[in-house]
């Protein structure tokens, strides 16, 4: 494949050596001739992804698949997180049977990004659960469908979401003097909130929540005096959600760079993400590409803004 003649940046960068070339071709070769077999797939993108293999001709990871295999960046993302989804479950169970040549028992893993998909979202001992679950429902000869695992995997989020609301409601009844009526509401709120997660967030985004939230704290703060909300300023409660698995994001919009909040407490560039990240510590090219793969973090549910 001929390469494009594309200046990217005045900046050198790093030429690839003769093995790296003949690893990306390579792989690229998988990529156009296999974009079935979903898992190669994943593995070659997530390995072009990871060594930035694609950096002599295009500057982002997003650019390349779109140029070369017209894959936008979701989709790229959701070939890696469906490979590496399989790899995370693939322990968990296997077939019982040999196949017919005698050779060793068969892992039982997700046989297409469809039955991946919905896992993707969630954190690796998370989708072993699901997974273990979807194993469990199985009928004598059956394998698993898309459909399945996107049911038990609703089952499981709103199971999750439901103690946590549980835990949230005890959290604000506890110790405080709260009136009746706005005590029902809460509870309302939180009993719709939960049937949102439940569904995927047909009915209403989940933005669109986050901005309900961001609606009462504006009544509030303009009833009294300024909000200091220690989660996102570094405080003790921003260590509680990175200790229960949350990551806090922002964008910087004066370098062009989505950044997160930091185990020390500070905040830096967000680079090399594990699933569906922006991918390089690089600067946008534009703030509505910055504001685009920043709402594409925001689906994940361990991501929070900061």
């Amino acid at each position: 494949m001929a390469k494009k003649e594309i200046v990217l940046t005045d900046n050198p960068v790093e030429p690839l050596t003769a093995a790296e070339t003949k690893q990306f071709e390579r792989l690229q070769k998988i990529i156009h001739e296999d974009m079935r077999a979903f898992l190669r797939v994943g593995d070659a993108l997530k390995e072009i992804h990871d060594r930035k293999l694609y950096r002599e001709t295009w500057r982002t990871f997003e650019a390349y698949c779109k140029d070369v295999y017209d894959l936008g960046r979701s989709t790229a993302y959701q070939y890696i997180g469906a490979y590496e989804v399989v790899e995370n479950v693939r322990s968990c169970g296997h077939f019982d049977d040999h196949d017919a040549n005698g050779g060793p028992v068969i892992d039982l893993v997700p046989m297409n990004e469809a039955q991946c998909r919905p896992m993707a979202s969630l954190q690796p001992d998370q989708q072993r659960e699901v997974w273990r679950a979807v194993l469990q429902n199985l009928e004598p000869g059956k394998k698993p469908t898309a459909s399945m695992v996107k049911k038990i995997t609703k089952k499981y989020v709103g199971e999750t979401t439901k103690s946590k609301v549980h835990n949230a409601r005890k959290s604000v009844s506890e110790g405080r003097e709260i009136s009746g009526p706005l005590q029902k509401a809460f509870d309302v709120f939180l009993e719709e909130v939960e049937k949102e997660v439940a569904v995927g967030f047909n009915a209403t985004p989940r933005e669109a929540i986050v901005g309900l939230l961001d609606q009462v704290r504006h009544t509030l703060a303009e009833a009294g005096s300024k909000i200091e909300d220690a989660a996102f300023q570094g405080g003790d409660d921003a260590k509680k959600l990175m200790q229960a698995g949350y990551t806090l994001f922002r964008m910087d919009k004066a370098s062009k760079t989505i950044k997160f909040h930091t185990p020390a407490g500070g905040w830096a560039v967000y680079e090399d993400p594990e699933q569906g990240g922006v991918g390089g510590a690089m600067p946008f090219g534009t703030i509505k590409e910055m504001q685009a793969a920043f709402e594409e973090l925001m689906k994940n549910r361990m991501h929070l803004r900061g």
